[in-house]
């Protein structure tokens, strides 16, 4: 069980923060971690369902960044000494899940759009969207997250020119065009139904 919060923000701005995923395996022979978890120091930065990791320096709770520093960046961990990898991946302390640091990145990210709406309004949090809407609410095309000036949200090719939440704003948006406010809301639950 999960509990989660919801915060708001107009203006889609930030410093360039990438959440492409690196899966470069080390520490590993074969499916096995080669070290404790406590030791491990790859780059690996996604959950085992293929969630992009949070940056253990950018969560809001002083607790939950366990000591890590911008340099430490997003990858997998075990802070708490635990038998298993693991990262956050949305601002909430219960918003966690183990990595597979052994296993290659997924191809594409996994995402069930069952469940995700009823009567047309979002069940989960927005930054755990990962569908394919690539319009906004008003029909508008949205730009592609990892073509965009390094003053803006930039997201992992994966993410394409779906709409996200990478602020988890509500409902989920995209850019669309080059300032911080050239931004729209999306509909991804249009047409959806219970």
């Amino acid at each position: 069980t999960t509990t989660t919060t919801t915060t708001h923000t107009t203006t889609h701005a930030t410093t360039a923060a990438t959440t492409t995923m690196v899966g470069s395996m080390e520490g590993c022979n074969g499916p096995n971690l080669t070290v404790t978890p406590i030791n491990y120091r790859g780059h690996v930065n996604y959950t085992r369902s293929g969630r992009p990791c949070m940056q253990w320096s950018n969560l809001t709770n002083e607790n939950m960044r366990w000591g890590f520093t911008a340099e430490d960046g997003n990858a997998c961990r075990s802070p708490d000494n635990d038998t298993v990898l693991w990262c956050y991946y949305a601002d909430d302390d219960n918003l966690w899940e183990e990595c597979d640091v052994c296993a290659p990145p997924p191809t594409t990210t996994p995402f069930n759009m069952t469940g995700i709406c009823f009567n047309g309004t979002l069940t989960i949090e927005a930054n755990q969207y990962f569908g394919t809407v690539n319009v906004t609410a008003y029909g508008t095309p949205c730009l592609n997250w990892n073509t965009l000036p390094p003053n803006l949200y930039h997201l992992g090719p994966e993410h394409a020119n779906y709409c996200r939440a990478p602020d988890n704003d509500r409902p989920p948006w995209c850019y669309t065009g080059t300032q911080p406010n050239d931004w729209e809301p999306c509909d991804v639950c249009a047409g959806i139904t219970p």
